[in-house]
């Protein structure tokens, strides 16, 4: 694996569809592009939109329901557990949650966030 991999996800799970409990295998920081979901895991539950960053911490459960029928798309960065440990020394602790402060938010959107300015290793467009 290389030290990160990005991916575009896109969910179509509406709302009466039932959230059954996932994992992420690697840290996964989840950057939501469109759309709203509700992500709950055993300690925290947030209302995540495009104004939210998620970091899925690996094999703790969690359960993502849509409060619309819209589903949602989002960018995902897959990191190399190692390297992750590594780097962010907290690879014990449970999932954590931010929410962009306002002027953080308006940075984020003027950079842009097309999957097509996403760019693998290799600078071919991922997902």
């Amino acid at each position: 694996m290389t030290l990160v991999d990005v991916a575009h996800v896109r969910c179509t799970r509406t709302v009466q569809a039932k959230a059954e409990e996932e994992r992420s295998a690697l840290p996964t920081l989840v950057l939501p592009r469109r759309g709203v979901f509700r992500y709950q895991d055993s300690r925290h539950a947030t209302v995540a939109d495009a104004n939210t960053l998620l970091f899925f911490h690996p094999d703790q459960p969690y359960r993502i329901s849509h409060p619309a029928d819209h589903g949602d798309e989002c960018v995902a960065l897959r990191f190399d557990l190692d390297a992750a440990t590594d780097a962010l020394r907290f690879a014990s602790e449970a999932a954590q949650v931010w929410i962009l402060g306002a002027a953080a938010q308006r940075a984020v959107h003027a950079y842009g966030t097309s999957p097509s300015s996403f760019r693998s290793k290799t600078g071919r467009p991922s997902g």
